[in-house]
């Protein structure tokens, strides 16, 4: 009788229906399979800082992210610098996600038309968390001169050459080489508020 007690007993099914189970998941290992895990996808959300002026110095914002150590680049995004934004404060410029956890190079790169790269900067993320957010700073290392600029340049340079001739002119009187830089810096002065007029000026038809 003992052997039917044991067919009837309730802890041999379940100790025969765990065995099946592990055998089945040993099965599913061996073929390379594996079953999803919860919060294994990941997400990098990269925002940028620039003071470089959207649609003037830059055409778009590209985003690449890059396997470690290959280089291979895994994902990419553009963001048109027409979409507008506080560039100065920060703007969202890629959202990539289904991402595994681990190490990636991220490279933003602010492109000209034509897709000339102006500046481009690369930096490291480990992705640990569901959504690890990027701050990138960009700067232009060849800032366009600014017409006002231009202007004011010339005019100083103006100012220069009239003090010369005006200290030329004294022949050395002491007395009056204040009087000439007093002039001199009130020729500055009005160059800088011409300036001024100019940054307004430009301000109010962009």
């Amino acid at each position: 009788m003992t052997p039917l007690r044991g067919l009837c007993d309730p802890r041999g099914d379940l100790m025969a229906t765990a065995t099946r189970l592990v055998r089945t998941l040993a099965a599913f290992v061996a073929l390379g399979w594996a079953l999803p895990t919860i919060g294994s996808a990941e997400t990098v959300v990269v925002q940028v800082k620039t003071g470089m002026r959207p649609e003037v110095e830059f055409e778009k914002i590209r985003t690449q992210v890059k396997a470690v150590p290959s280089g291979r680049v895994l994902e990419w995004r553009d963001h048109p610098a027409s979409a507008g934004g506080s560039w100065s404060r920060g703007v969202r410029v890629a959202e990539i996600d289904g991402l595994a956890p681990g190490n990636y190079a991220v490279l933003v790169s602010a492109l000209a038309p034509g897709g000339r790269t102006i500046v481009a900067k690369q930096v490291r993320a480990e992705l640990t968390r569901r959504v690890q957010v990027i701050t990138v700073v960009l700067r232009n290392p060849n800032p366009p001169r600014s017409p006002c600029k231009t202007l004011f340049s010339a005019d100083k340079r103006q100012c220069g050459l009239a003090l010369k001739a005006w200290l030329d002119a004294t022949r050395g009187e002491r007395a009056r080489w204040s009087a000439c830089e007093e002039t001199h810096g009130q020729c500055i002065a009005g160059a800088k508020r011409k300036m001024a007029q100019c940054n307004r000026k430009n301000a109010g038809t962009r």
